[in-house]
């Protein structure tokens, strides 16, 4: 059988092979099972429940607000501890206010009884009291009585105005005895002013005195009640941080008790709530020097030079111990061991010329700084006569050390026991030009030179000092010329003598009256 017979086989039978035949395609569904009702209700409902118990445990306002009007700072401040409350969240507003005492608070953001988190957002606006600095107006307070003062006191919150009470003959009884100002006037009060006022209580029963309550009045006060009273008074001051200084803090005995006239009233006095003396040792001298400063009205501050090293000498109060107005800290600084003159006031240029006695002035009036310094004539030549200085003012000066015998420049650093030794002027000489007039080996008192000067065309002028001589020819001053002759000046006399000669040799003078 050949190939083609063998497949023409099939095709007589008009059948093929299964392999051959054409696929189909027959798609499988599976059969889907109805969704119920209850699986998507159940898990909505428990995301529900989840939420609220969320909500309920983290997000829910669950601290009441209480109700803080008229309480404080420190009432809002335990509330916000208690309940955890975010303090940045907390904020006050102070102003003035004549409903509300200082402290208290006015107003708040949130009312009382709302439900908030600890996350919450509060404003308070907090009282700070009446305000102190506004105007009152001042009224005739010796016109009114005791009853419409307090009322005055009130319906204008006055902060520092005391009424008080006291005994008192020439005074009916409610009305003002006196009254003082601290820090004021009437034409300036305030309602923070410092206002005392004294009500009589009619005469005082025979013999005895009845003790006013003087807590807080200015000490004037008590002094001038018991000299009215002739009480005696024993002042004695404390320290205390709430009674200004110099205010009453008690008597002894104290107010509303008796006292006899004549008996002794103690009477302690506040000098506020004093400064702790620091430790100086501890301090540089400039941080010293900005503490006393600062605390100058407690303080007794003596600076002198001492020949010792350290800055505080000494200190009348201990470190940590404290001072006030009447305890006061007297304390010494130490300038160094040397000084400049310019430190005190003077320098080498004004000696020269100054009188003699003078600088001798000046070292005893600065010996208590602790400068033993001393001015004297001890060179060769101490005196001398002068073309520029007159009569005991001092030529030159020369400084040194006394200890160490060193010599120092006047205008430097000097040691605090330096000697001044200075040349002392005898008097001014001129060189003058009167060849022919007079014979220059004679001596001619005042009057006389005039004549024969004057006779000359020369005109002599001594001013009333006697320490200048001046020669005039034809109107003109004849100084330093030609065939001089030496002008001495002394007193009334007037000595020439040739110019080579020199003066300041004392055996070349001589004086006549």
């Amino acid at each position: 059988m050949s190939e083609k017979d063998f497949l023409n086989q099939f095709s007589n039978e008009n059948k093929k092979p299964d392999s051959f035949k054409e696929e189909e395609r027959i798609p499988i569904q599976k059969e889907r099972k109805p969704i119920k009702p209850w699986m998507i209700i159940i898990p909505v409902v428990a995301l529900f429940v989840i939420g609220i118990i969320v909500w309920f445990l983290f997000f829910r306002p669950n601290i009441e607000m209480p109700d803080f009007l008229g309480k404080t700072k420190d009432d809002v401040a335990q509330w916000v501890t208690q309940q955890n409350i975010t303090k940045t969240g907390i904020v006050f507003n102070e102003e003035y206010s004549l409903e509300y005492d200082d402290g208290q608070i006015m107003e708040q953001s949130v009312n009382a009884g709302t439900m908030v988190r600890n996350d919450v957002k509060i404003t308070f606006r907090l009282s700070l009291g009446p305000d102190p600095d506004e105007e009152i107006t001042f009224p005739d307070v010796m016109s009114m009585t005791q009853d419409e003062l307090n009322d005055w006191k009130e319906e204008n919150k006055l902060l520092n105005t005391r009424i008080t009470t006291s005994f008192s003959s020439d005074v009916e009884e409610g009305k003002p005895i006196s009254f003082s100002f601290r820090g004021c006037d009437a034409d300036t009060f305030t309602r923070g002013c410092t206002l005392n006022i004294s009500v009589s209580k009619g005469p005082a029963p025979a013999g005895t005195v009845q003790i006013t309550d003087f807590k807080n009045s200015a000490l004037a006060s008590v002094e001038s009640w018991a000299q009215t009273n002739k009480i005696t008074l024993d002042i004695k001051y404390a320290f205390n941080e709430t009674i200004a200084a110099g205010s009453v803090i008690s008597t002894s005995p104290e107010s509303g008790k008796t006292i006899k006239e004549g008996e002794k009233l103690t009477v302690i006095v506040s000098q506020g709530k004093g400064v702790e003396v620091p430790d100086f040792a501890k301090m540089a001298n400039k941080e010293i020097d900005k503490w006393l400063e600062d605390n100058a009205s407690y303080v007794n501050v003596t600076k002198k030079y001492f020949n010792k090293t350290g800055y505080v000498v000494s200190q009348s109060v201990k470190t940590g111990g404290m001072i006030g107005t009447e305890d006061k800290l007297d304390i010494t600084l130490n300038l160094g061991k040397s000084f400049y003159l310019e430190d005190l006031g003077l320098s080498e240029s004004q000696i020269i010329g100054m009188q003699y006695d003078k600088l001798v002035d000046w070292t005893n009036n600065n010996r208590y700084l602790g400068i033993d310094a001393y001015a004297g004539q001890w060179g060769e030549n101490t005196s001398v006569y002068s073309e520029s200085h007159g009569k005991g003012q001092i030529v030159s000066v020369e400084c040194s050390g006394y200890s160490d015998g060193k010599i120092y420049d006047c205008s430097g650093r000097l040691p605090l026991d330096v000697r001044f030794s200075v040349v002392v002027s005898k008097g001014l000489v001129k060189e003058i030009d009167i060849s022919g007039a007079v014979n220059k080996d004679d001596t001619y008192n005042v009057p006389k030179l005039t004549s024969i000067l004057s006779e000359a065309g020369i005109t002599f002028q001594n001013n009333t000092s006697g320490l200048v001589c001046e020669l005039y020819l034809n109107g003109t001053k004849v100084l330093n010329s030609q065939s001089t002759i030496r002008v001495i000046l002394e007193e009334d006399t007037v000595v020439l003598r040739d110019s080579s000669v020199a003066i300041d040799d004392p055996s070349t003078v001589s004086a006549t009256e």
